[in-house]
Order: C-alpha cells, then sequence, then structure tokens
C-alpha cells in the first residue's frame, strides 16, 4: 500500500511535469543521475544490507555506522561540488555545474536517516514508512509541480529531489524510532564491514554500469532524445523498479530470521517468487501493450517518440524480479563475494553489448541490455539450486506459466489496440479490464501457485479482521 500510494503520486507528478517541462530538461536531470546515484551507493556502503542481515545489533555499531555515512555523504558531496565544471564541460552544458551542486544535497540529506530507516526494516515497521515517505512524496510532488508551472524548468525536478529527501528525513526523526548517541568505535563494526564491504562494491559496480547508459546515450545522442529515453525510464522506474524492490525490502530481513534453515528458507523464497511474478508480470506486459493510448491520453505530443522505448523496458523488466530476489537469497547465505563475482561479470558484457549497439540506436541498446540480462537469469538460476536447492524445474516451472499467460493476455490487449480506432479514452480501462480478466481467467484454470497464495493472503485477511471486529 505505501508503494501503490506513494508512486501513484510520482506517477501524477511526472505526468504534470511532463506538460510543463521540455525534454531537454529532462535530460539534463539524466546527466547527473549516474552520480546522484552512484553517490548514494557510497553513502550507504553497503551497510544496510550487512546491518539487517546481523542477528544482533548494538547500540554502538549503529552510532558508528551513523557518523560514518555522514562523514561519507559530506566527503562525496565536497568532491562533486568541486568537480562540478568538469563534469558539465564534458558534456558541454554550462547549466550542469549548479544543477550537480544543488541535487547533491538529497543524498547529504538522505545520510541523516539511512540509520533510522535500517532499524525499521529490521524491526519490519512498514506502517511507520508509510507515514513517512507517503506525505514527503505528495508535499515535495506538490512543490514541483508549482515550480514547473511558474516555469522554472528543471530546477521543479531538482526541487522535487532535494525536497523529498529532507521532509523523509525531518519525518523519520520526528518518529523517534531512533536517535544516534555520541558514540564511535571502528572495532564494533568490524564484523559489519567485513561482510557490508562486499556488498558495497557490489552495489556501486551495478549502479555505475546501470547507470552508464545514460551517461553514454547522453554523450553521443541529442539533447531531446536523451530527455525521451530517461522519462521513458523515470516512467518504468514508477512501474518496475520501485515495485520490486518493496518486494526486495521487505523480504530480505524475512528470509534473513530462515538463514539456519534451508528447507524453510526454499520453501519461503518459492513463495515469494510464485506470489511477486504473478502480481507484476500482467501489470509489466499489460502496461507495455497499453502505453500508446496511455501517452495519447495524458501526455502531450512531444513525448509520443518514448512510447516505443517504455515498451521495450517494461519487457525487459520480466527478468528484473528473479534477478533481484536472488541477489537476497545469496545475500541471506552469506555468499556476498560470489554476488560481487556475477555482478562483475553480468555488467562487464553488458558494457560490451553497449559498446557494439551505441553507434546503432537506442532501441537496440535496450534489446542488447535484455539479452545479457536473460542469460544471466540462466547463471544465477544454477547458484540458486546450489544454494537452496531450488532445481531448475521448480525455477522454470513457477516462472514460465506466469510469463507465458502474461504475454498472451498482453498481445491480445495490443492487437485490441491497433485494430481499433476508438478513443484513448475508452481504449484504457476497458482494454486493461479486458487483459486482466484474460489473465486471471488463464490462471485459475491452470491453477497457477501464485493464485492460491494470493487468494489465501485475502482470505486470512478477511478472516482476521472479521475476529478483530468487537
Amino acid at each position: 500500500m505505501e508503494f501503490f500510494l506513494r508512486k501513484s503520486s510520482g506517477v501524477l507528478v511526472t505526468l504534470f511535469l511532463a506538460w510543463f517541462i521540455a525534454p531537454e530538461d529532462f535530460g539534463l536531470v539524466a546527466m547527473i543521475t549516474i552520480f546522484i546515484t552512484v553517490s548514494t551507493v557510497f553513502i550507504n556502503g553497503g551497510f544496510v544490507a550487512a546491518l539487517i542481515r546481523q542477528k544482533e545489533v548494538t547500540e554502538l555499531q549503529l552510532n558508528s555506522v551513523f557518523f560514518i555515512i555522514i562523514a561519507l555523504a559530506l566527503f562525496i558531496y565536497a568532491l562533486l561540488f568541486f568537480l562540478a565544471p568538469v563534469i558539465a564541460s564534458f558534456y558541454q552544458q554550462p547549466r550542469l555545474v549548479e544543477i550537480l551542486r544543488v541535487a547533491s544535497l538529497s543524498f547529504v540529506f538522505l545520510s541523516l536517516s539511512i540509520v533510522h530507516s535500517t532499524v525499521m526494516q529490521r524491526k519490519l515497521l512498514f506502517k511507520l514508512q508509510f507515514k513517512t515517505s507517503l506525505p514527503s512524496a505528495i508535499l515535495s510532488g506538490v512543490i514541483a509541480v508549482a515550480l514547473a508551472y511558474l516555469g522554472f524548468g528543471v530546477w521543479a525536478i531538482i526541487a522535487q529531489m532535494v525536497v523529498f529527501s529532507a521532509l523523509n528525513t525531518l519525518l523519520l526523526w520526528n518518529l523517534k524510532i531512533w536517535h544516534p548517541q555520541f558514540q564511535f568505535s571502528l572495532n564494533a563494526i568490524k564484523p559489519i564491514f567485513r561482510f557490508g564491504v562486499i556488498i558495497f562494491v557490489e552495489a556501486v559496480i551495478k549502479e555505475i554500469f546501470l547507470k552508464m547508459n545514460l551517461a553514454v546515450i547522453g554523450k553521443f545522442y541529442a539533447l531531446d532524445l536523451v530527455g525521451l529515453f530517461f522519462f521513458a525510464g523515470k516512467v518504468a522506474d514508477l512501474i518496475v523498479q520501485q515495485a520490486i524492490s518493496s518486494v526486495q525490502r521487505v523480504t530480505f530481513p524475512v528470509l534473513s530470521q530462515l538463514q539456519d534453515d534451508p528447507v524453510r528458507l526454499k520453501e519461503g523464497y518459492r513463495k515469494v517468487i510464485q506470489l511477486t511474478v504473478f502480481l507484476i508480470y500482467p501489470i509489466f506486459i499489460i502496461t507495455a501493450a497499453l502505453s500508446e493510448p496511455i501517452f495519447d491520453l495524458i501526455l502531450p505530443d512531444k513525448w509520443s517518440d518514448a512510447v516505443s522505448y517504455l515498451q521495450l523496458m517494461l519487457l525487459i523488466s520480466v527478468i528484473v524480479p528473479v534477478n533481484m530476489l536472488t541477489k537476497n537469497i545469496i545475500m541471506v547465505r552469506g555468499k556476498a563475494k560470489l554476488l560481487l563475482v556475477l555482478t562483475l561479470i553480468e555488467n562487464s558484457m553488458l558494457m560490451i553489448m553497449l559498446y557494439f549497439t551505441i553507434s546503432i540506436g537506442i532501441h537496440e541498446i535496450l534489446v542488447g541490455a535484455g539479452v545479457i540480462l536473460s542469460l544471466f537469469l540462466f547463471i544465477r538460476a544454477y547458484f540458486i539450486k546450489q544454494l537452496i536447492s531450488y532445481s531448475y524445474i521448480e525455477q522454470f516451472t513457477d516462472l514460465v506459466s506466469v510469463l507465458v499467460i502474461s504475454l498472451f493476455s498482453g498481445t491480445a490487449v495490443l492487437y485490441l489496440v491497433e485494430t481499433t480506432n476508438w478513443s484513448s479514452l475508452i481504449q484504457l480501462p476497458l482494454f486493461f479490464v479486458i487483459g486482466l480478466s484474460l489473465y486471471l481467467s488463464m490462471a485459475y484454470f491452470f491453477n497457477l501457485a501464485g493464485l492460491t497464495l494470493f487468494r489465501g493472503i485475502v482470505v486470512d485477511k478477511f478472516k482476521n479482521r472479521q475476529l478483530t471486529k468487537p
């Protein structure tokens, strides 16, 4: 619910901004994204994953991590502040100097609340997270739209980033879940550091390579194309990445509690996979099929060329939830070095593919990335089999059946979109309902495990509510 409401507000804000802001302004933000994202990973330092996985965490450890994170954030901010002219010169965009310096404040504010958020995750207090992130998203979005309407252009997007980070931090502190004390010890964080440093290196490598597409495209393609690509990616991220991240964020601490029980760990992980792909795959694929009427209905014509980018991104994204949840299991089992090696090889192959496709076109870049990610889906399946005895047949069965009926439903919706001349206002709700109904009917006919799990959760929730009524 927290994800749905927060990201729904994010979608609305992005769509409003698209009416008032040119693709070129989104292109400017795309050029600094790699620096903000990688900096955020640096200040995290792998400590979050290490603290969550740790069975017992002391106050001394929490305080030590808190002050290390703040020191890292201030150091990286100073570094980016002085490097901003060099980065702007590289892209031949002088405006990037001030844009990068102001946008970097977002991860400085974030550093003040990382430990608070980690404590919440350890305690599974996701309702409290709802109370901080949703108001922050709404208020920062309102401010961004107001600034865009008044003609502030790219600064509206930057304001949204900084205000969200600052307000979310303020609300987390106000909850009084945890407060820092003036304690610090390097010896206290050595057990955390040994695991965390590998996760940190893996995350840095992953984010650098992940955002390298934007950096390279920003250098080789016109600013308006960069903006279209970045906007499509932002919409896809609102639909895909955050939904999967919320599942990963919730399941990692839960699965960590089962790390010493391989049988229950496999059972829990398999249920997570079955339920996740059952809920997420049809959303990705049906939304991809409806991308054209979505853009036609709610966006000005200047964004129409981003439709094909969004469709490809959503189709490729069916690989992402499995890869991210696989990462959970590798971390839970304490195989951080394996995760690092896999990430390094996978992203090196993505860079090689980028080298061969950059001169062809943006569509080819996306297709090439999809090929590499698909290949690594099979490689990760091997290691999951080794770690929790989750056989190839079980993995194949849990994924492919959902994927096939999702693709069938999405194809049916796309056919209806292409063969009817109805208004987008009619096509969008009608064809979405048809596609979802077709998917659920086939899921019921083939008795998908994900449907059974989802139905069981809904029934249990209803029974609990009935029992708690006076």
